[in-house]
């Protein structure tokens, strides 16, 4: 992990060594100010990758809860979730992750989820305009 940000970083500071930006993440728009990307400009670049915004987000919930010893009431205060989410992630947490069964691909890590459209066709550069599904 550490790599890539430091290489990113190095990017980073070549693109806009002058940035008074202090966001790890930068674009055209808000390299000049001070703003955070959006999270459709986040979300978009993300899903060109096979990742959803949504299931980093879960994964960093787990992870804080394994810190924490899985206290849904840190999880509530820390990410301002409700405590039945809370407790879903507490839960997600105590459980070991097992493979998922009738994984057969050796290309695409077990568990990573693609996006597929639902009823759009795809471009040539696989990106559809319309509402995302998250399928397995």
């Amino acid at each position: 992990m550490h790599r890539p940000l430091r290489e990113w970083l190095t990017k980073r500071h070549q693109l806009w060594p002058h940035t008074p930006n202090r966001h790890v993440l930068l674009s055209l728009a808000t390299a000049a100010g001070t703003e955070p990307v959006s999270d459709y400009f986040l979300s978009w670049h993300l899903s060109m990758q096979n990742v959803a915004l949504e299931r980093l987000r879960a994964d960093r919930i787990v992870h804080e809860a394994l810190a924490v010893n899985a206290d849904p009431l840190h999880l509530v205060a820390a990410f301002k979730v409700c405590m039945q989410t809370a407790v879903e992630h507490r839960h997600r947490a105590q459980t070991p992750r097992r493979p998922d069964r009738g994984h057969t691909s050796r290309s695409e890590p077990v568990g990573r989820q693609r996006l597929a459209s639902s009823h759009a066709p795809r471009h040539e550069t696989g990106f559809t305009t319309s509402p995302m599904r998250f399928v397995r």
